[in-house]
């Protein structure tokens, strides 16, 4: 076991990186860069040490061509391993700093609610798992919110929702807090993410309830929709049972529940 100088939490030694915080096991590096280096040592030797036969060829044309051949491809060989244990080593000494940079700039995309540029700069650094799970968990807890917006844009627009998009809404809300729920409860944490996918969680939730007007038991009837429907690839009869479950609260709640083929007018 070693302790992880960058969280203190301590971990198998065999692991590249800190199960905890991401950080990597510069230990486990250098001893890789080590064996690189002892790696090229022993082929320098055996190139200062080439079978007799082969130096006993020199003196024939051929055998000169020969040589020179096996020669050239063995310092190949040698320079490139040489080249990439230092790269490589190198690139392990910088990772923290560059670990760090990525972190700094994912926190200002959580400040800015920037949620589809989180995973935007995950994609384009190819930044996933370790210490970035956290901040992927981020972005797939803020999926339902693109349904949310949708749906309150019709509300205050018209006064009323399409069934298809009230459905929509009413499946990724619910499955998307069910999903927040799993998340906090088996997610690691470090850098305040529970938080923000907690806040995320109150305004879907929000939404159910006080944009809708749903009842705990409404929603309850949802989550239950959720297990019932999982799998289904009947997404319209998925849809319709959705918006059964929370049609009566809904239209009390004063939100008319257009037809999608109904073209909405201005909200009277």
């Amino acid at each position: 076991m070693i302790k992880c100088e960058n969280c203190g939490a301590w971990y198998e030694e065999t692991l590249r990186q800190c199960p905890y915080c991401g950080a990597e096991n510069l230990e486990l590096t250098e001893r890789e860069y080590q064996g690189r280096i002892q790696d090229i040592e022993k082929k320098t030797r055996q190139l200062s040490s080439l079978p007799a036969q082969l130096v006993r060829l020199w003196g024939k044309r051929w055998g000169k061509v020969l040589l020179i051949a096996v020669m050239a491809v063995f310092v190949i060989g040698v320079v490139g391993a040489g080249v990439r244990a230092v790269s490589g080593y190198i690139a392990n000494v910088q990772a923290p700093a560059r670990q760090q940079e990525h972190l700094e700039a994912l926190d200002l995309l959580v400040e800015a609610e920037d949620y589809e540029g989180i995973w935007d700069y995950m994609s384009e650094n190819d930044l996933f798992g370790g210490p970035y799970e956290e901040y992927s968990n981020i972005y797939f807890a803020s999926y339902p919110l693109y349904y949310v917006e949708e749906c309150r844009g019709l509300i205050e627009s018209y006064g009323a929702v399409w069934e298809s998009t009230l459905g929509f809404a009413l499946e990724e809300v619910s499955r998307g807090i069910l999903d927040i729920d799993e998340m906090l409860e088996t997610g690691s944490f470090v850098r305040g993410g529970d938080e923000v996918i907690s806040s995320i969680r109150e305004e879907l939730l929000s939404f159910l309830t006080t944009d809708l007007g749903l009842s705990d038991a409404d929603i309850e009837t949802l989550y239950d929709l959720c297990a019932e429907t999982e799998g289904s690839e009947d997404y319209e009869a998925t849809r319709a049972l959705f918006v059964e479950a929370g049609r009566a609260s809904v239209e009390n709640h004063g939100i008319r529940i257009a037809s999608d083929e109904e073209e909405l007018g201005p909200a009277a």
